[in-house]
């Protein structure tokens, strides 16, 4: 499985309609309209924990297996949700996920932000990836101030804010089993900025976790979603490890 760049005749296609502007439509292996896949369909992916070094930890890699399990579903205020089963082949353990295909063509993924809204951070209970608008959005998660301890300094105001943005990419081919699927790639970046006040507010720390994802209309669903390994500013908590999810294999119903 590997990315493909475009051809120089596929960009000369491209440019001759329309300057490689979407219009919907799978035309010379660009990307097409989004289309939900049916209840019973798989997707087999590769797993690989990826250390805060960025290194691919493959010793520790495992497959999973993500199943439609229904479709058609009204579920938290959205009433286009496919329900997703991943089970962990390695552990066995099965994990539920919602995606709401919505009407122009774009994908909302269920967070449940409502139950994480505390201590002033505020979640949405969805998400929307910008399948087809390629329109970016974002929002404020977090805008507060505490005491932190600081060597010399002693407890000073720490002011830390994150923001949420999602963002389109491009578009190019995946290559499975030498055959080319068209997909969009998408970009989620959570910023953690952080200032503290001693006299002046002056930048503390500026961080990004960031989650590459790449979404194949054409199959309903997910080719690759890398998230890089995150170091938790001033040491707050155990920095965290990434994980690169791509696909190996799926069978559409």
């Amino acid at each position: 499985m590997k990315k493909l760049s475009l051809s120089c005749a596929a960009v000369f296609i491209c440019v001759l309609y329309s300057g490689c502007a979407y219009n919907g439509a799978v035309v010379n292996n660009t990307p097409g309209n989004t289309i939900p896949a049916k209840a019973g369909s798989t997707y087999i992916y590769n797993n690989t924990p990826i250390d805060t070094s960025g290194k691919l930890l493959t010793d520790s890699a495992y497959q999973s297996v993500d199943s439609v399990a229904a479709t058609g579903m009204s579920f938290s205020g959205k009433t286009n949700v496919t329900q997703f089963t991943s089970r962990n082949l390695k552990t066995g353990i099965v994990t539920p996920s919602y995606i709401n295909f919505e009407a122009n063509g774009d994908i909302s993924e269920f967070i449940g932000g409502s139950f994480l809204s505390v201590l002033g951070i505020t979640l949405p209970n969805w998400v929307t990836y910008p399948i087809q608008t390629h329109v970016s959005s974002g929002f404020k998660i977090l805008d507060t101030s505490f005491s932190y301890p600081l060597p010399v300094l002693g407890n000073v105001p720490i002011h830390i804010i994150v923001v949420d943005s999602i963002t389109y990419v491009n578009w190019d081919l995946f290559t499975l089993n030498n055959a080319y699927i068209p997909e969009f790639n998408l970009k989620h970046r959570t910023n953690y900025s952080g200032a503290v006040r001693i006299i002046i507010e002056q930048p503390l720390f500026n961080s990004d976790g960031i989650t590459t994802l790449a979404f194949a209309p054409s199959i309903g669903y997910y080719t690759n979603k890398t998230t890089q390994p995150f170091k938790v500013p001033l040491g707050l908590f155990p920095s965290i490890q990434g994980t690169q999810k791509i696909l190996v294999a799926y069978n559409l119903k």
